[in-house]
């Protein structure tokens, strides 16, 4: 949200996946977004306060379409993995789960986060309507109210 350095806040990363070359439609990646959230049933749809982006689960707040129901993402920290001290940083290790409905946390894979550069502009756009994991499928819902938001990002060439 952009509250004060010392204030809790929410925080958001955005993940890119490179698609296998079978799967590639366009763009060739799928564009994740996530968000503090809380992690039951229930809070995982909710957005939460934290002093931390790396303390506590990360997920897509949003579900998306998928074969078995509507599914959401969840990126944390494994479990005794050392947490960094500043606001903004995540561990180097974030374990990835999927999870139907109300359904428990799934762990799938272990991601790599890797350091950008923070004095330097970010030039990339993530859009997770127009480069959707394969698979799935936006809600016409959730694309209705993502669309206008992504479309303007869309027109506006990144300074940098």
């Amino acid at each position: 949200m952009g509250l004060p350095a010392r204030w809790a806040d929410v925080y958001g990363i955005a993940v890119r996946i490179p698609l296998p070359r079978r799967d590639r439609p366009s763009p060739p990646w799928a564009d994740l977004l996530f968000a503090t959230t809380g992690d039951t049933a229930y809070g995982r749809y909710v957005l939460r306060l934290r002093r931390s982006a790396a303390r506590g689960p990360l997920t897509t707040l949003l579900p998306v379409h998928a074969p078995a129901g509507p599914m959401l993402l969840r990126l944390m920290a494994p479990v005794g993995a050392p947490v960094p001290g500043d606001d903004l940083s995540l561990p180097s290790e974030l374990t990835l789960a999927y999870a139907v409905r109300s359904r428990p946390w799934i762990d799938v894979a272990d991601l790599v986060v890797e350091t950008r550069d923070p004095g330097g502009p970010d030039l990339e756009r993530h859009d997770p309507i127009t480069a959707e994991l394969p698979g799935t499928q936006q809600f016409e819902p959730v694309r209705r109210l993502r669309e206008p938001a992504y479309r303007a990002a869309r027109s506006v060439r990144p300074h940098g």
